[in-house]
């Protein structure tokens, strides 16, 4: 954050975050009364001349540096230099494209010395087993991070981290990258890859992976992937050009809208909201 002076920081805290949503992102909300309304998650509300927004399913609220981080996976230099008009400092190695964004690299957060039983703990409440975490670990895709205690998913290029809180009640995703077409990804197995399983997150991912593996013990060897949001569309190109995918979104109103984009492609869809909730679900079976 030190690229920001304090009062850059404190400008773009204060945007009107609703006139900028309908400027740069109107697609992806509708517009009740004096308030903008994100399509895919009607609970969140941004009121005209309001300089944040406010979740009224869980009562969360924050201002506009807060809502592009956390509901539009913004990185904090995107979304302050995007508040600011593109406007960034002279330091700043943002350069805005076609509503996106590059950087030359990304600061990754600061990893635990040792692997932490705290990341196991989390994720095996999440049905996660201890040898996937273990695995991805020593692979290093997997982290907790210091101080924070985030979950981190880093690709191997170093160019895309995606951060999950294990605090309890207190949720948290963030994602950094490059480039928007970055992406988050492990392999089903030593084979080559001859599919990509597209998913949202990376925990959705590594559910997708063991629910595939309950059913079906000789699988596709596959590329699982997160994308880190389901409108990073430019990152399931990506993918496309190099493997056959199958869209593996969330199934909410979101997810049909990213099926429907990519209707050419074959399609999964979790029974419950997503691949983790589907997996828990088959978790307490077994309890």
């Amino acid at each position: 954050m030190g690229r920001y002076t304090p009062e850059q920081i404190r400008s773009a805290r204060t945007t009107n975050l609703h006139a900028y949503l309908l400027s740069a992102h109107p697609s992806m909300f509708r517009q009740e009364g004096q308030s903008l309304r994100m399509k895919d998650n009607s609970s969140i509300s941004i009121k005209q001349g309001y300089s944040g927004f406010v979740d009224f399913s869980t009562g969360e609220t924050g201002n506009p540096i807060d809502f592009l981080m956390k509901h539009l996976h913004y990185t904090f230099d995107h979304a302050v230099s995007s508040l600011l008009g593109g406007n960034a400092p002279p330091q700043s190695s943002a350069v805005m494209c076609d509503d996106s964004f590059a950087v030359k690299e990304i600061i990754l957060p600061t990893p635990m010395p040792e692997k932490s039983q705290r990341m196991t703990d989390y994720l095996e409440h999440r049905g996660i087993p201890a040898w996937l975490t273990d695995r991805l670990f020593q692979q290093g895709l997997l982290y907790l991070e210091a101080g924070t205690n985030n979950l981190v998913f880093v690709n191997r290029k170093k160019d895309f981290c995606e951060l999950r809180g294990t605090v309890p009640d207190k949720p948290f995703h963030q994602c950094r990258k490059t480039l928007p077409d970055r992406f988050w990804a492990f392999r089903s197995d030593s084979r080559k890859p001859e599919r990509a399983m597209i998913c949202e997150s990376a925990i959705d991912a590594m559910s997708l992976f063991l629910l595939t593996l309950q059913s079906n013990k000789n699988s596709i060897p596959t590329l699982y992937c997160s994308i880190g949001g389901v409108y990073n569309q430019k990152a399931i190109d990506k993918i496309r050009a190099y493997l056959p995918v199958v869209i593996a979104v969330d199934n909410d109103a979101a997810g049909e809208l990213c099926r429907t984009r990519n209707h050419n492609d074959p399609n999964i869809i979790p029974t419950r909201k997503d691949w983790n909730e589907d997996l828990c679900l088959l978790f307490s079976y077994r309890q």
